[in-house]
């Protein structure tokens, strides 16, 4: 794995710089009027580039990591237990406690839980409706100490705001 790690840490930016700056030495030597379009498909391709390589080293990462019997995908089941958060998959059960997490947010279509030791990513498409996870999260928020609580605002207000999705 660590031949795929370079590639993407290393070689992508590398080849996005590169190409960048033989972009510029286009943009520079096309006339006056044509510049920005130039510029901007010059752009597209150099940051395609480096998209591009990203792809194909993480498809070829998770192939290596199926062929060691490693899941695709792990469903997880969410429970708030008096003591902390259970976390239940095939592969393991963990109960982070409460006064070990540090706040609630949301982030794009996921709520981020922030712990001391780690963050767990809970996707809102794990919840059947809006108030589903609304009825879920109520309940975890009510769990958090004060000052994890008083962290979480931002996710509070959002989570007064669901509504249900399309």
């Amino acid at each position: 794995m660590g031949r795929w790690r370079i590639l993407v840490v290393a070689v992508a930016p590398l080849v996005v710089a590169v190409l960048i700056a033989i972009s510029t030495v286009v943009v520079m030597e096309t006339p006056p009027d044509y510049r920005l379009a130039v510029g901007a498909i010059c752009m597209v391709l150099s940051l395609g580039s480096g998209a591009a390589i990203i792809r194909f080293v993480s498809r070829r990462m998770q192939r290596e990591w199926l062929a060691r019997g490693v899941p695709a995908e792990v469903s997880s089941t969410y429970s708030v237990l008096p003591e902390g958060l259970q976390v239940e998959s095939q592969v393991a059960t963990t109960v982070i406690r409460w006064p070990f997490i540090n706040e609630l947010m949301l982030v794009d279509d996921h709520w981020l839980l922030v712990s001391v030791v780690f963050w767990l990513v809970i996707p809102r498409t794990c919840f059947h409706s809006a108030a589903e996870e609304r009825e879920f999260l109520e309940v975890f928020l009510q769990h958090l100490e004060p000052a994890a609580r008083a962290r979480s605002r931002k996710a509070e207000r959002a989570i007064s705001q669901l509504t249900e999705r399309t």
